[in-house]
């Protein structure tokens, strides 16, 4: 038995509220469902767990279904299996945190998503969809997100086996937190579009997408005269060095880079350093670094990315 303080906030609420949009328990589930019919909803919902077995709603323009009650409506949550959102055809802005899986379908509209969850499956609908979604207790899943069609934006954070990122038709950005490389594979699907892949050397990019280096074994070092990995087809080539600090973050200091049309089979590039390379080298001769090596074919790119140290 836990508690999920449920905090639910209007962003943009028509002067009258729609009797249509409900939160109830049905069946073994807690389930949020949108108007269908309003043009845009403009949610935020908000979710954490704890350790009791009641629910509590702030905020109006939702009524209270089965096993909720009260104008700051709370709900017994004692027995729920799992989270259930039911978009409409406006644009849901939803954000659920919770210790129970949780399963959305958003319907059509320009979405955004994001849920922190031990297992998900999400379905963006058509639509331009945001779908962020974060394994934050290493919980071991399985989570599917799908897009839809439209240019989406799919993200994930912890990896666990079983996770599946599907952007559907439309220009998609599926990306990656980095954990290292010794973790689970994650599956990219792409599907038709301009879609680009951001992931590391044990992720899979499948049907649609770009292809990504592979072979990546000496991860610990790499050299100005980069002689690592190989390419399944031929493809415009970038391979770039960043610094790499104690922020975490893959946008540090340009330390060198260069652009190639590389043929299939093992990568070889020398790199050209920037000037601030050369100074950053002079000082910290064994540089810690972010390598990203990004392959595009036609419209589709694809990035791998891994920390190292140069020289």
């Amino acid at each position: 038995m836990r508690l999920l303080a449920f905090l639910l906030v209007l962003l943009a609420v028509p002067a009258t509220a729609s009797a249509a949009e409900t939160i109830g328990i049905e069946g073994t589930e807690l389930v949020y469902r949108t108007d269908p019919a309003a043009d845009d909803h403009g949610t935020f919902l908000l979710m954490e767990g704890d350790t009791k077995d009641e629910l509590f709603v702030i905020g109006g323009g939702v009524t209270p279904g089965p096993g909720c009650e009260g104008v700051e409506i709370s709900c017994s949550v004692a027995g729920i299996t799992a989270v259930r959102v039911i978009g409409g055809s406006g644009d849901e802005n939803v954000e659920v945190r919770g210790p129970w899986p949780v399963i959305a379908d958003l319907g059509a509209g320009d979405d955004l998503f994001s849920a922190t969850a031990p297992n998900a499956v999400i379905a963006g609908g058509p639509g331009d969809d945001r779908l962020d979604v974060y394994n934050e207790a290493a919980a071991p899943g399985p989570f599917q997100v799908d897009g839809g069609v439209g240019d989406d934006t799919l993200t994930f954070a912890g990896r666990a086996p079983g996770v599946t990122l599907n952007g559907g038709e439309g220009d998609d950005l599926l990306a990656l937190a980095l954990t290292g490389p010794g973790g689970v594979p994650v599956d990219f699907i792409c599907g038709p579009g301009a879609d680009r892949t951001i992931g590391e050397p044990q992720d899979r990019n499948g049907d649609g997408c770009a292809r990504p280096v592979t072979g990546l074994t000496s991860l610990r070092r790499v050299d100005r005269r980069f002689r690592e990995g190989r390419l399944e087809a031929p493809a415009r080539t970038t391979v770039t060095l960043r610094r790499r600090t104690a922020r975490g973050t893959v946008d540090g200091t340009l330390i060198a880079r260069r652009t190639v049309q590389a043929p299939a089979g093992p990568l070889r590039v020398q790199l050209k350093t920037t000037a601030a390379g050369r100074r950053a080298l002079r000082r910290t001769p064994k540089l810690p670094v972010w390598a990203s090596i990004r392959t595009r074919t036609g419209s589709d790119s694809a990035e791998v990315i891994f920390a190292s140290k140069l020289g």
